[in-house]
C-alpha cells in the first residue's frame, strides 16, 4: 500500500479518498468492515441528476415532472450551502413533481424556493450526507402555500420529509417516514397556518399544528394541545 495515504485525513464513514498521484481510491465503509463484504458505488457525476433553474425569469413556472427515477448522484463537493440533488426545481411557481423516486443521492427530491407548488406520490430511499445535514430525502426549501402529499421516505442519513427555511401556509399530508436518522416529518420553522395532516412517523416530527396523525412526539407541540 502507498504509505502517503497515512498523511491524509481519514475518510468519514461511508466515504472515500482519491489519491490522484497514485491513481488509487481508498474506501471507508459505513461500519469500517472489509469493502468486499459491501456493495460499493461511486458516482462520476459532480452535479444534480435532473435540475431545472430559471433563466432570465425569476421563476420556473408551470412545470410538471412525472415518473423519473434518479440514483447515485453523490458529489464529493459538499458544503453547508451546496449538495447535489437527484431531482430539483429552483424557484418553482405552480410546479409539480409527482410519482418520482430518488435512491442513494446526496439529496433526494427537492424544490429550492416554492410557491403554489407540490411534491406528490414520490418515494425517496437512502438519500443524504452527513457533510450537508440540512438535506435529506424529500425537502422543500422556503415554501409558500405549497404541499408535500402521499410521499414515502425511508432511511435518509439526515432528514425525511420536510419544509425548511422561510415557510408560509405549507402542508405535509398522507405521508410516511421510516428510520430517517435526524428527523422524520417537519415544517421548520413553522407559521401558524402550516400543518401536518394524516402523517405517520414513529419518531419526532415538528409543526405547530397536526391532525389525524401518528407520531412519537412533536418538537413544536410537546404538550399535544394543538394536534391529534
Amino acid at each position: 500500500r502507498n504509505s502517503d495515504f497515512l498523511l491524509q485525513a481519514i475518510p468519514a464513514p461511508a466515504s472515500c479518498y482519491y489519491d490522484a498521484a497514485g491513481k488509487k481510491l481508498y474506501i471507508r465503509t459505513s461500519d469500517a468492515a472489509d469493502p468486499a463484504k459491501h456493495r460499493v458505488a461511486k458516482t462520476l457525476f459532480p452535479a444534480d441528476g435532473f435540475a431545472i433553474s430559471p433563466g432570465k425569469s425569476k421563476h420556473v413556472a408551470n412545470v410538471e415532472i412525472d415518473g423519473l427515477t434518479i440514483r447515485g448522484f453523490m458529489t464529493q463537493k459538499v458544503s453547508f450551502f451546496f449538495a447535489s440533488w437527484g431531482l430539483v426545481i429552483n424557484n418553482a411557481l405552480n410546479c409539480t413533481i409527482k410519482r418520482c423516486t430518488a435512491v442513494v443521492n446526496c439529496g433526494g427530491i427537492s424544490m429550492n424556493g416554492a410557491t403554489d407548488s407540490r411534491i406528490e406520490e414520490c418515494s425517496a430511499i437512502g438519500n443524504g450526507t452527513l457533510r450537508q445535514v440540512s438535506g435529506g430525502n424529500i425537502i422543500i426549501w422556503s415554501g409558500n402555500n405549497s404541499v408535500i402529499d402521499k410521499c414515502f421516505s425511508y432511511l435518509s442519513r439526515t432528514y425525511g420529509i420536510r419544509f425548511y427555511g422561510s415557510n408560509q401556509k405549507d402542508t405535509i399530508s398522507r405521508s410516511v417516514s421510516i428510520d430517517d436518522k435526524r428527523g422524520s416529518i417537519l415544517i421548520k420553522p413553522c407559521d401558524r397556518y402550516s400543518k401536518l395532516s394524516e402523517v405517520f412517523a414513529p419518531s419526532l416530527v415538528a409543526c405547530n399544528n397536526s391532525e389525524y396523525s401518528v407520531f412519537n412526539e412533536n418538537d413544536y407541540d410537546r404538550s399535544g394541545k394543538n394536534g391529534a
